[in-house]
C-alpha cells in the first residue's frame, strides 16, 4: 500500500459516486495519507482533530466530523479509538478499500479519461495551429515500486504520547482556557494546538509549571494578568516559579489577599493548584 494506490482507489470511488463525494472528503483523506507517510506508514496512528482542522482550514467541528465518518463508512479509514472531543486525537488506520477499487471502476474511469484526451489535444491543436501534437499514453497500469522507504519527519514510538493528553493534562488545559477566557470552539482549538506543539518539542511540563506559578502569583499580588496571546508569546521571558518564591508576603498581607490554601474550592486557581500538587 502506497500513496499512489490509495489516491487511485479514492478517485475510482469518487468517479463512481459523484453524488456522495465533496471536496472536504478529498482534503481530509489526503491529509490522513500525508500524515501516515510522515509517520513511516505506521499501521495505526494518531489524528489530532484540531491539527487536521487547522491544516485544512475547517473552522467547525460539525463540518469536519461528518466528513470523517463518511470516510470510515465508505471503508477508507478504520477508527481504532475515537477522540472524546474536537481537542483530542483519534487513533485511526488507513484501509485498502477493495470495494472502491474494482475493475469496473477502473475501466470506467480509464474510458472517460481516454475519451476526454483526444478532445483536449484537438482543441490545443486548433488554438495553437501547431503541426504536431504528442500524447503520453499510459502503457500499463502497474505502479512504480517504492525505491526509498525513508520518510520525512518520522517520529519515534512515543508518537501517541506526543499527541494525546492524559486526564490530568486535559484538566490543566480546560482550566487554562477558563483562566484566559478562551471559551469558544476556535479559541480552545488554538490553545490545544499550542499545548500540543509544546508537548512535541518537550516543553510542555515546563510550560505547565510556569503557568501554575504565574496564576498563583497574579492571584496573590492582584496584578493584571496577560491576555492569552501575550502569555503564550512571553511565558518563557520570566521565571514565574522564582517570582512566586520571592514574593513579598508582608505586602500580600497588607493587600488583604488570602493565601492559596484559603481559596474557594470552585475557583479556577484552586483547580490548577490541585492539579500541580498531584504531580
Amino acid at each position: 500500500m502506497n500513496s499512489y494506490d490509495l489516491s487511485r482507489q479514492w478517485f475510482d470511488f469518487s468517479f463512481e459516486n459523484p453524488e456522495k463525494v465533496k471536496p472536504i472528503h478529498t482534503a481530509i483523506y489526503f491529509f490522513v495519507i500525508d500524515r501516515c507517510n510522515r509517520l513511516g506508514w505506521k499501521e495505526k496512528f494518531g489524528l489530532p482533530t484540531d491539527m487536521a482542522m487547522e491544516a485544512l482550514g475547517i473552522r467547525s467541528y460539525k463540518t469536519y466530523k461528518p466528513a470523517l465518518l463518511n470516510l470510515i463508512e465508505w471503508g477508507f479509514i478504520e477508527m481504532v479509538q475515537e477522540s472524546k472531543n474536537q481537542f483530542t486525537a483519534s487513533i485511526i488506520a488507513l484501509v485498502k478499500n477493495t470495494k472502491a477499487h474494482t475493475k469496473a471502476h477502473t475501466k470506467a474511469y480509464d474510458k472517460a479519461s481516454t475519451m476526454h484526451t483526444p478532445k483536449q489535444v484537438e482543441s490545443t491543436y486548433q488554438s495553437t495551429h501547431q503541426s504536431e501534437s504528442s500524447i503520453d499514453k499510459q502503457i500499463n497500469k502497474q505502479t512504480n515500486k517504492q525505491i526509498n522507504k525513508q520518510t520525512i519527519g518520522v517520529q519515534g514510538n512515543d508518537e501517541f504520547s506526543n499527541l494525546i493528553f492524559s486526564k490530568d493534562e486535559e484538566m490543566f488545559l480546560k482550566n487554562l482556557c477558563e483562566f484566559f477566557s478562551q471559551t469558544t470552539e476556535v479559541l480552545k482549538m488554538r490553545v490545544y494546538s499550542f499545548a500540543r506543539a509544546k508537548k512535541q518539542n518537550g516543553e510542555f511540563q515546563e510550560f505547565e509549571k510556569q503557568t501554575v506559578a504565574y496564576m498563583k502569583f497574579k492571584d496573590l499580588t492582584g496584578q493584571e494578568k496577560h491576555n492569552w496571546l501575550n502569555f503564550q508569546r512571553d511565558w518563557q521571558e520570566n521565571d514565574w516559579i522564582n517570582k512566586l518564591k520571592n514574593i513579598d508576603k508582608a505586602k500580600v498581607k497588607q493587600l488583604n489577599i488570602k493565601k492559596s490554601n484559603t481559596i474557594k474550592d470552585d475557583s479556577i486557581l484552586q483547580k490548577m493548584l490541585a492539579y500541580s500538587n498531584s504531580n
